[in-house]
């Protein structure tokens, strides 16, 4: 009886994972792929996005901030932030990234990129 009960229990999991893998469009690799360091699957980001985490990676920058203009646009934002992880947003942190031709009072730009501007801010 144990036995018929485990034989139908393993045919209804994999009549689901069928299921599943046909209906939302389920591809293994990215199940298998997103233990990977810096794997994105086929996320569709944000240009501004994909070049802030260059420059995170690039200048190991633990700590980051995003201009209002930034915050504003909440897409933008929220994939900004997600996708910078292990770096974190840090509102008191002077550094900002801003998206080119910002100019905020305060703030000092260090560095022109293609998509945003590294700035140095004094904060109140």
């Amino acid at each position: 009886m144990k036995k018929k009960i485990k034989t139908i229990l393993i045919l209804s999991i994999l009549v689901q994972l069928i299921y599943i893998i046909n209906k939302y469009e389920f591809h293994p690799n990215n199940f298998f792929n997103a233990f990977k360091n810096e794997y994105r699957g086929n996320l569709d980001l944000p240009n501004e996005t994909i070049e802030i985490k260059n420059i995170i990676k690039k200048e190991k920058l633990t700590f980051f901030n995003l201009s209002n203009k930034f915050k504003k646009n909440i897409y933008l934002y929220q994939r900004t932030v997600e996708y910078s992880y292990p770096s974190k947003f840090n509102e008191k942190n002077d550094i900002f990234f801003e998206l080119i031709g910002e100019n905020n009072n305060n703030c000092k730009i260090i560095k022109r990129y293609v998509f945003t501007q590294i700035s140095k801010c004094t904060l109140k």
